[in-house]
């Protein structure tokens, strides 16, 4: 709504994307700094990166039913797989990844802070960014390679922008916040949700958002919703023992003491058991406790 995630983007790739490939990195960039204060990625990447991206293709003359090789599909499918990639990074990047700590600490009584979470995340993440826009690049590539003319017209684009306004300094202030509070809960002891609030009660405060930006946040109060029901779910699955029965089930096709095999078998089983569900957060209800079991 301020504006600051679409400047963010500019500047990435007024600065770095002079070329096909330079570009997929600086909106890989952009999508990492958006995703730990972004939960969720629907918004992150269809409400910001995308509509920049669409743009991007659009100054090159790359759409769906008129050259989309040209840049376009290649840029579309490395925004996409990156979305995937920071959508695992932070405890609040997705609103799955909330209910896997929630189901963690209800099954297993094992608590992930967003530090733990974030430390355990920030190598594999890292290293799946760098190589992901490489590797589409390679197997699917753009017949533009030079970017600079996109690059140009983006600066224009930040131009037109303006100065930073204080609808975005304050959206900015509470950005920072909420990612120094999350980081530092271990020690604060406040509760991801808790910050959260406290992030919205200060926009709400300044004037940044009005309560009818809340109540049009279809997304939000849907979450909301189902996450209680999943919750709800989950919980009656593991104490009538569908939990255990799965794990019998599954464990069957895993040899004994080899945890590569059982590690392939589960991302098996779990990609293809992806099929059967609409929603991440219902598939990540349906199956996370399973599998950690």
């Amino acid at each position: 709504k301020t504006g600051l995630g679409k400047r963010i983007a500019y500047n990435l790739i007024s600065a770095f994307g002079s070329s096909s490939l330079r570009l997929a990195y600086a909106l890989a960039l952009s999508d990492l700094i958006l995703a730990p204060a972004t939960p969720s990625n629907t918004a992150r990447v269809g409400g910001v990166i995308m509509p920049i991206t669409t743009s991007l293709a659009k100054a090159f003359g790359s759409e769906p039913q008129d050259g989309p090789r040209k840049i376009g599909s290649f840029l579309m499918q490395s925004i996409y797989q990156v979305n995937t990639i920071t959508s695992a990074m932070f405890q609040t990047s997705m609103a799955g990844n909330t209910l896997v700590a929630a189901l963690a600490l209800q099954s297993f009584g094992i608590g992930i802070t967003w530090g733990d979470w974030a430390m355990a995340a920030i190598v594999p993440g890292i290293i799946a960014l760098i190589i992901m826009p490489y590797f589409i690049y390679k197997v699917y590539p753009p017949e533009i390679k030079d970017a600079r003319e996109a690059q140009q017209m983006i600066r224009e684009e930040l131009k037109g922008l303006g100065k930073i306004s204080f609808q975005e300094w304050v959206m900015l202030g509470v950005f920072i916040l909420a990612l120094v509070l999350w980081a530092t809960s271990q020690f604060t002891k406040l509760d991801a949700t808790t910050v959260a609030f406290l992030g919205i009660s200060i926009l709400l405060a300044t004037g940044v958002l009005i309560w009818d930006d809340v109540k049009s946040e279809k997304g939000a109060w849907d979450t909301l919703v189902w996450m209680g029901t999943l919750m709800g779910f989950a919980g009656f699955l593991s104490k009538l023992g569908f939990i255990k029965w799965a794990t019998v089930q599954v464990g069957g096709y895993i040899p004994e003491g080899s945890w590569v095999i059982a590690f392939v078998v589960a991302v098996l089983v779990n990609t293809y058991a992806h099929y059967v569900f609409a929603s991440l957060t219902a598939h990540i209800s349906a199956m996370f406790v399973a599998f950690s079991a």
